[in-house]
Order: C-alpha cells, then structure tokens, then sequence
C-alpha cells in the first residue's frame, strides 16, 4: 500500500486534468474558427485520457475507495459506467 499522500496528490492531478479538459471544451464552443474547436476538443479528450491513467494509479493506491466508487455507480443501476 502507498503513502495517503500519494493517493491524496494523485486525486489532485484528476481533479486538474478534468478541470483542464472543461476549460478547453469551453473554448471550443466559445471559438467561432472550427478548425481551432477541432484542436480545442482533441486537447480536450487527451486530458481525460491522462485523467484516466492517474486514475488507474489512484486505484492502486487507494483501493478502498475504488471498491466505494465501483459500489456507487452498480448501485445507479445505470449502464455504460467505466469499471475501474
């Protein structure tokens, strides 16, 4: 088991790769130049990816609360949730 700091940083960076990729997905709708939103949501996308793979770390250094999130989105009931 890691360091709660660890799990605690890497919560961190999730939350500023999705803070990130709102900001460019604002920015391409704000753009009136559709090849600037084409790069604006790529960019966009590629911050979700990272925020993914911090997320793949974050579930192995803080187990517990992957096991609380996987129970959460079965108790939604909802189809298509990601399964970490």
């Amino acid at each position: 088991m890691t360091d709660e700091n660890d799990a605690r940083l890497t919560r961190q960076l999730i939350r500023e790769e999705l803070d990130a990729s709102n900001s460019y997905e604002e920015k391409a709708q704000a753009t009136s130049d559709p090849e600037a939103a084409k790069v604006y949501r790529d960019i966009s996308r590629e911050e979700k990816v990272h925020a993914g793979e911090l997320q793949a770390l974050l579930d192995r250094e803080d187990p517990e609360s992957t096991e609380a999130m996987k129970e959460g989105m079965e108790e939604t009931g909802l189809e298509g949730s990601f399964n970490p």
